[in-house]
């Protein structure tokens, strides 16, 4: 979960947004076991979807900013420890 914790943060508004106001459209304001199970619902698809965009996302750009990082933006390692 640590790994996907930065996808996490980054999702959990839209899709709290978007779940609710499904819900809300569909079956009005929940109440009782029906809201808890809802909300414990979105707490999973919550993490899913952080870790695919973990995945399909965030991994790759880190991956292809290793490959393709500029020269000004690489760290001098001698030169800088002497």
């Amino acid at each position: 979960l640590g790994e996907v914790s930065f996808a996490a943060y980054m999702v959990h508004l839209p899709i709290d947004i978007v779940f609710y106001k499904i819900v809300d459209k569909i079956i009005g304001v929940p109440t009782g076991f029906l809201a808890i199970g809802l909300g414990a619902f979105a707490i999973v698809l919550t993490w899913i979807v952080a870790a695919l965009v973990h995945t399909l996302v965030e991994n790759p750009m880190r991956n292809f900013r290793r490959v393709h990082t500029p020269n000004f933006m690489r760290a001098r390692s001698k030169s800088l420890s002497a």
